[in-house]
């Protein structure tokens, strides 16, 4: 490592020790967030920088699901430019979501409630194409992406929220962990499952935990697929 990198790994293992309270072992990692650690510093799997490259992951997608499959589940891509001021605006639907394809975090919503800001939109997407996302977390899967924008449909439900959020932990080929956050840029809530679809007790984010969600009609597909496509993965969250 050099000198920079030799700080960055000092200030992740600071910070780890201060959040989860003990030491990492990261010669000898046993606990799951030990082993996020190791991953993230340590193993350089080429699939990472593809994975972790929002517009590219839906390439990965199509190549092991296949075209038609996938574009039955990748939510539709609207318009994709490294250039902001070429969004066309005048032809988008009334709902839509603006997000670079190498952060995290970093979005846009637009909707009757958040209508359409173009010189704000141009702006901040400026601003997150010039940034570096994950140098500091030593995240180094970041740095091989190619920076762009993305617009995508704004998939509600029919009541009019946010559809829900699943992220699927997969461990060595099966879902044993699914976090579902409802309403995620509303009146937030989540719950922790199993693959079984019963709740579990899983420290998370401060979110105020839902019980009486229902399971949506294809959830055993969800997790099927989940497992697919984390098959050359030791370990993969697939988010639904």
């Amino acid at each position: 490592m050099d000198l920079k990198e030799q700080f960055f790994f000092w200030r992740q293992k600071k910070k780890f020790a201060k959040v989860h309270k003990y030491k990492p072992d990261l010669g000898d990692p046993k606990t799951f967030n030990e082993k996020i650690l190791w991953r993230k510093i340590f193993d350089r799997n080429p699939l990472f920088p593809v994975l972790t490259d929002k517009f590219l992951a839906r390439s990965y997608i199509r190549d092991v699901l296949g075209n038609s499959y996938a574009e039955k589940i990748l939510v539709p891509l609207l318009f994709c430019t490294q250039n902001p001021e070429e969004i066309p605006f005048d032809s988008l639907p009334d709902e839509y979501v603006v997000k670079p394809n190498h952060g995290s975090g970093w979005v846009i919503i637009v909707d009757s409630d958040h209508p359409a800001r173009r010189g704000e939109i141009i702006s901040k997407g400026k601003k997150w194409l010039n940034k570096k996302y994950g140098q500091s977390r030593m995240e180094w899967a970041y740095r091989y992406i190619k920076p762009c924008l993305m617009v995508e449909k704004l998939l509600k439900d029919r009541n009019g929220r946010h559809v829900p959020d699943f992220k699927f932990h997969v461990f060595n080929g099966k879902v044993r962990w699914v976090k579902v956050i409802l309403d995620r840029f509303g009146n937030s809530s989540e719950a922790n499952i199993d693959r079984g679809f019963n709740l579990i007790n899983v420290c998370s984010d401060k979110r105020p935990v839902c019980c009486d969600f229902e399971k949506p009609p294809g959830f055993e597909e969800m997790v099927l697929l989940s497992e697919k496509l984390a098959a050359p993965l030791d370990y993969l969250r697939s988010k639904t």
